[in-house]
């Protein structure tokens, strides 16, 4: 049986997006990325999250995931937070695993 995460993809779009527009006002987020390996998987698959944020200046905070999420996704591992910093530009992602 695949499941389609479009839904799930969006509404964490959303939250990204809503977040990130709320942290524009402190410091100057450029661009945020909310990524999934892929778009479909059978049950029992794990589906690997990326969040990533660049920015100039200041902090971003990404939202904390507890061990469940909606119908039945667990949260199997949460990656460290990685910061890279080029000359102006910072670029903090962060890793989930999640499984049905």
């Amino acid at each position: 049986m695949r499941i389609r995460f479009s839904f799930f993809c969006r509404l964490f779009i959303l939250l990204i997006c809503l977040y990130g527009n709320i942290l524009s006002m402190t410091a100057q987020v450029t661009k945020v990325e909310v990524s999934f390996n892929k778009d479909t998987a059978l049950i029992g698959d794990y589906l690997y999250l990326r969040m990533s944020g660049l920015y100039k200046g200041g902090e971003i905070f990404f939202p904390t995931l507890k061990d469940t999420i909606g119908n039945g996704f667990e949260v199997i591992e949460k990656g460290n937070e990685q910061i890279k910093d080029t000359l102006n530009q910072k670029k903090k992602s962060i890793d989930y695993t999640f499984i049905q």
